[in-house]
Parts: structure tokens; C-alpha cells; sequence
């Protein structure tokens, strides 16, 4: 019962917070419970102080304090808009009652994930057990013990990552036991056997334990108009930066997806989104010194 009262509340303050009133009739509605249950979680949630006490003439709904302060995980803007994304298939979900009237699309292009594979990964992944894989690498296949440790979304596609044990290639030549990044959908088969590895940890991942730290600034090929876009967009108008620190491990896939997001115009073309510093500063002093050269050869010309 603590668990679906602690999932009734989170409604209740999701509500409140993006919608600004909630009913009574609302949290009978979302919790299935009668009326009269209803009207006590919230009489209980207002005496206990977690939500505001009715306003007057707000017509019976709960109208939130100019003082109240939603938990962080309600109020931050990428976990309600990633629950709008699911609210069809997410049972619990506080916006259950409230999905956008064009539904959500998630436009992220995914092949279809093996879902027998899958369920023996992620059962290994939450018994802290190792899985035997029969994997599509792209250097052929091949067969390993694998630990599932972390699960990652990049650019619209899952993986794992985890250590990798007693592989060997499709020539039968054995691989390096080491941290490695598996894709879900490019496993061929998996099983769990009681003499499979001992399941290790990421406590020796050195490129997850550490971070690494870059800096991108907006092209030089943007509009003056695209960039003021994209700096409200990125939220660095007062910098003009953009600070990327992320796990060693994960930060490849960081620096993929930003060199390959571009600004599309409706003539069609398209020019990139953002430039790595350092590849910015070397542009200008390659530019520089051709310059200086140039008015160097000019100078001796006229001397001529």
C-alpha cells in the first residue's frame, strides 16, 4: 500500500505542477478507489504538508500554494516529457489521464530488438549474473561471456555496457577479456548456465569510472538568426559554449551525435550544428598563418 500511495501522490504533485489544479474526482479516477479514499489521501497529503490546502473559489480543486515546490524528479522537464512519450504503454504513469490529444511519436529509428535475447540480458543484468552470447560484431561473429552492468541510449539505440569473458571469433582465435560495449540487437542467442563466469562488476572500468570534459561552440556556417535558435535551444546564450562531461566510456558517442546533428533549411540544404573547439581554434591559426603568409609573399612582391 506504500508503494501505491507513493505512486498516487507523485500523480497528485505531477498534476499540480504542469497543470496547475487537480480534482478529487481525478485521484479516484487515476487510483480506481472511491471517493471517499480520495478525498482522505488528500486531506492526509494537505494536514501532512506535501500539498497545498484549497484556495478559495477555485470551484473544489486543489490550487497550488504560491509556495510549493514539487520534487525535483516532477519538475524536471525531461522526465515529464519523456513519460508524455510512454503514457500509452506505462501503467502508473502520472499523465495516464492527460496523454497530448496527437498522441507521442518518438522518431528515433531502432530496428527491432530479438526479444528472447533480450529478456535472458536483462535477467542476468538484474541478478548481477553473467550471460553466454553468441554475438554480430562487426569484425564477424562471436561467442563470450558477458556481465551486464550499465544500459545506455544513443542516438536511438540501446546498449550495454559490461565485461567480456573466455570470447573467441568465428576462427575460433580467442579475444581479450575486457569492458566492452554489447548491442541488444545484434545478439544471435543467450543463455545462462550455472557454470558460467563470475559476474565482474564496472569497479575496474577505468573509462567509466573517469570523465572526460569538451567544449563545442556553434558553426561558423549558422545564420545569425540559427544561432540565437540554438542558443536559447541549448541554453547557452551566456556562454556561447556548450560543456559536454560524460563518462571516458560514453563520451565517443556524445562526440558522434553533435558532429552529425545539422541545421536543415527549407531550400533543402543543411550546414552542421557545432564545431569542437579545439578544431575551431586549429581552423583559425591554420587560417592565420595562411593569411601572414600571404601578406608576407605580397610584401616581397612590392619590395621586387
Amino acid at each position: 500500500m506504500l508503494v501505491g500511495r507513493e505512486v498516487v501522490r507523485r500523480f497528485a504533485e505531477t498534476m499540480l505542477h504542469w497543470r496547475g489544479r487537480l480534482r478529487a474526482s481525478e485521484i479516484q479516477e487515476f487510483a480506481g478507489v472511491s471517493e471517499r479514499t480520495a478525498r482522505r489521501l488528500l486531506s492526509d497529503w494537505r494536514a501532512s504538508g506535501l500539498l497545498p490546502r484549497y484556495r478559495p473559489n477555485a470551484q473544489h480543486c486543489l490550487i497550488p500554494a504560491d509556495d510549493f515546490d514539487a520534487e525535483a524528479c516532477v519538475s524536471d522537464p525531461s522526465v515529464a516529457l519523456a513519460l508524455l512519450m510512454v503514457v500509452h504503454c506505462m501503467p502508473g504513469n502520472p499523465f495516464s489521464l492527460f496523454a497530448p490529444p496527437g498522441e507521442a511519436h518518438d522518431l528515433a529509428f531502432t530496428a527491432a530488438v530479438p526479444s528472447a535475447p533480450t529478456r535472458a540480458i536483462i535477467a542476468a543484468c538484474l541478478d548481477r549474473e553473467a550471460v553466454n552470447l553468441i554475438y554480430a560484431a562487426k569484425a564477424g561473429h562471436q561467442e563470450f561471456n558477458f556481465s551486464p552492468s550499465a544500459l545506455v541510449r544513443s542516438r536511438g539505440r540501446y546498449h550495454l555496457r559490461g565485461y567480456r569473458a573466455n570470447g573467441r571469433d568465428s576462427l575460433g582465435n580467442p579475444l581479450n577479456d575486457r569492458y566492452v560495449d554489447v548491442v541488444p540487437a545484434r545478439v544471435i542467442e543467450a543463455w545462462q548456465t550455472p557454470e558460467a563466469a563470475v559476474f565482474v562488476g564496472l569497479e575496474n572500468d577505468d573509462d567509466w569510472n573517469e570523465f572526460d570534459e569538451h567544449q563545442f561552440i556553434l558553426s561558423s556556417e549558422l545564420s545569425e538568426a540559427e544561432s540565437h535558435c540554438y542558443e536559447h535551444e541549448y541554453g547557452i546564450s551566456d556562454s556561447g559554449r556548450l560543456k559536454v562531461r560524460n563518462r571516458r566510456a560514453l563520451m565517443p558517442y556524445l562526440l558522434q551525435e553533435l558532429s552529425e546533428r545539422r541545421c536543415w533549411r527549407r531550400d533543402g540544404s543543411s550546414v552542421p550544428i557545432w564545431e569542437h573547439e579545439g578544431d575551431a581554434r586549429s581552423r583559425d591559426f591554420k587560417t592565420t598563418e595562411e593569411s601572414h603568409g600571404a601578406n608576407t609573399r605580397h610584401e616581397r612582391t612590392i619590395g621586387k
